[in-house]
């Protein structure tokens, strides 16, 4: 479950500045994604001169001819629609919620991935849906978004792009093509990227041990060279009728990191004494297919059924090798087998007066087996189970919608032999309220856990270099989670207004926890602590020139607290961004930008500095075609967290630099032509992660 983030982030900025902002917005543009795709379908809308519409579900965003003509696919025209509480990244291809939390993004009522988004024609969406309260099967998502498409029983869409990094190097490439024959869908998909990158981390470390000696270490950065890339692609097949749904596809991913070289000067003060030459080498591959099928079929009396059933497997190799002068070489390889099951069924009745209810029930199974040769060899077998039962009821009316779920979820887990199970009760609540059609007020809130991440929960210790280790934690479990998050959003003649409270709990919060003995280090994933957060976020949007010109800033306010036995942090801090795009004549023309902020990373924990950021860009859009010239960060080459934290024994001020937040010039070339008659797009689900239980450093 990667509903919640590991890192909190808050941002710095004197009140004067942010007048200042708010009065001249040229930022980052805050916007949330949309969620339409519920049991019961919305209720087909007209309008003609508003392009917001609040209803009890969900809002409805209308593209004018105006923002379609400037977009050549759903990412960008997602960006000018301006949707409140939605992070749109053209760059990035990736749509989050400002406030954290799972989106579940849509088209035409199916789960959809961000390539799907890239692909799909922006003349074909007629409107864009968001539910801040979704319910039903993504009951317990921060929110969901739908793409509502043109309609037809024949057509076809291909789509092809390039991309090319000339200052960070990297290249992406995408091809897709669809065709629909009457209630058939076919598409496929392909996708090959690549990335070379010079990031680094130096800094200062100061060791204590527990005889007394003490270590200093300031390492300097020689060089360095990582290069990753992968590719994939994705069959699908959706055959529809009106009382059912056939959904599925076949897809397959291959990532590879042929090489990650690190070339470091150490220089040790205290126990140790001297300049070394630190060399570190670490390459990986991974490949996995995953089978999907989902089938829906409406029963009698208001009634409907479905199942999902998804399976994979996967295969991953590392290599990890640490040569330092005057000491021993250290080497790992590990191979890992996977395996996973997931089959979910859901009941669905409908009764007058609005009401609905809903029963889900889920088992998920994954296998994994790990072998480590090396320095320190060692194997494992790990094997979880997930069960999850839920009974949902829910009303609609004119002026509101609400829900609830109550349900238990069972976690089992066997480890080399060692079982453990972990049974927690979920509760799911929300509700959206209609103040009038262009105001409303929501309600989102949960009750539940976060699973373990696999590479986490095993007993092995992997040797990083003479005096450190990292060790897994066979004894690690879920986080309890308890989140609530209150909006109010309206519109007034072209003014776009939305404010959010996120109240955020994690009970039993995980954490590194770092012990030394007489002569090594050791960092160990635990649960120690507890996290609480509190943000307030304001964005406010407003158009200008007969929508020509779009302006939007976002305000955020963080105060957030961890409390354990190892610490006792907390953080407060004011960030800032905005966003300024102008249309004319076939180009667009767009300026970000986000103020810089300190962070309070509650996972390993530390304090951290993220380096502002800002990017331009210029679209050219021409019927099928669209050129796109974009750069980011140009002054400086490096996108900086400066990290400092106090562990105790141990203390730390480092420097971590990125290479693809840094100084960036993209080029990106795009052909996309539809044919036939008008039609409906599926969904292209290529998932590009790869779950893993290999502990790495």
């Amino acid at each position: 479950n990667s509903t919640f983030k590991c890192i909190t982030t808050m941002n710095r900025a004197n009140f004067s500045c942010l007048f200042v902002f708010l009065a001249f917005p040229l930022g980052v543009m805050a916007q949330q994604p949309t969620d339409s795709v519920q049991t019961r379908q919305l209720d087909e809308v007209k309008v003609t001169a508003k392009t917001q519409v609040e209803t009890p579900v969900a809002s409805l965003f209308l593209p004018t001819k105006l923002q379609k003509k400037h977009s050549t696919n759903g990412f960008q025209l997602l960006d000018l629609l301006q949707i409140p509480q939605l992070e749109v990244s053209l760059l990035d291809y990736a749509i989050s919620l400002k406030g954290g939390g799972e989106l579940v993004v849509c088209i035409d009522g199916r789960e959809a991935t961000m390539e799907e988004v890239r692909t799909l024609r922006a003349k074909r969406i007629k409107r864009v849906e968001y539910t801040r309260t979704p319910s039903g099967k993504y009951v317990g998502k921060a929110g969901l978004l739908n793409f509502v498409t043109d309609l037809a029983e024949g057509g076809g869409n291909i789509y092809l792009s390039a991309e090319q990094g000339m200052a960070y190097k990297k290249g992406d490439y995408l091809a897709f093509a669809d065709y629909t024959r009457g209630k058939s869908y076919f598409s496929t998909l392909i996708f090959q990227n690549w990335s070379r990158n010079h990031d680094y981390t130096e800094g200062k470390e100061h060791y204590k041990f527990t005889n007394g000696d003490e270590l200093s270490r300031i390492m300097s950065n020689k060089g360095n060279l990582n290069s990753d890339n992968s590719l994939g692609g994705r069959l699908k097949y959706t055959y529809t009728t009106p009382e059912s749904t056939f959904n599925s596809y076949l897809n397959f991913v291959y990532s590879a990191s042929p090489s990650h070289e690190t070339v470091n000067e150490a220089t040790y003060a205290g126990k140790y004494m001297g300049k070394t030459q630190k060399y570190d080498r670490y390459h990986g591959r991974a490949w996995t297919p995953t089978l999907y099928i989902d089938y829906q079929r409406s029963l009698p009396h208001n009634q409907r059924w479905r199942i999902i059933l998804n399976a994979g497997l996967g295969r991953e190799k590392t290599s990890l090798f640490n040569h330092e002068d005057n000491q021993s070489d250290l080497w790992t390889d590990a191979s890992e087998h996977t395996h996973s099951v997931l089959a979910v069924s859901q009941y669905s009745k409908y009764w007058e007066g609005g009401w609905s209810g809903d029963v889900q029930l889920s088992h998920g199974w994954k296998h994994y087996d790990d072998e480590y040769l090396g320095t320190s060899p060692s194997s494992q077998s790990l094997t979880t189970q997930n069960s999850y039962g839920a009974l949902s009821i829910s009303r609609y009316t004119e002026k509101y919608y609400g829900y609830l779920s109550a349900g238990i979820s069972n976690i089992g887990v066997n480890l080399n032999g060692d079982r453990q199970h972990y049974l927690h009760p979920v509760l799911y609540y929300g509700g959206n309220y209609l103040l009038n059609e262009k105001s409303s007020v929501s309600l989102n809130g949960e009750f539940t856990h976060t699973e373990f991440t696999p590479s986490n929960k095993n007993s092995v210790v992997v040797p990083v270099s003479f005096f450190e280790s990292v060790v897994g934690n066979p004894n690690i479990k879920p986080i309890k989670v308890m989140t609530n998050r209150l909006s109010y959003n309206t519109s007034v003649k072209g003014l776009k207004l939305s404010g959010t409270y996120l109240s955020l709990c994690y009970f039993d919060n995980e954490l590194d926890r770092f012990s030394l003995d007489e002569s090594r280090i050791y960092r160990m994933r635990v649960n120690n602590s507890f996290f609480c957060g509190n943000h307030f976020t304001l964005e406010l949007s407003h158009n200008f020139f007969q929508n020509h010109l779009l302006l939007t800033t976002t305000v955020q306010q963080e105060l957030n607290y961890l409390r354990g036995d190892d610490y006792h942090l907390s953080k407060s801090i004011l960030r800032y961004g905005g966003n300024a795009t102008y249309l004319v004549g076939d180009f667009r023309i767009n300026a970000r930008f986000t103020s810089g902020y300190h962070a309070l990373d509650i996972r390993e924990p530390f304090f951290v500095h993220i380096d502002p950021r800002y990017s331009f860009s210029v679209q050219w859009t021409h019927q099928d075609w669209s050129l796109t010239f974009a750069a980011q960060n140009v002054f400086k080459r490096y996108f900086e967290n400066q990290i400092h934290m106090d562990y105790g024994q141990y203390q730390r001020e480092v420097v971590r630099a990125f290479e693809a937040q840094g100084r960036c010039l993209n080029l990106t070339v795009a052909y996309n032509f539809g044919f036939g008659r008008k039609h409906q797009a599926g969904s292209q689900e290529v998932d590009k992660k790869i779950e893993s239980a290999i502990l790495k450093p």
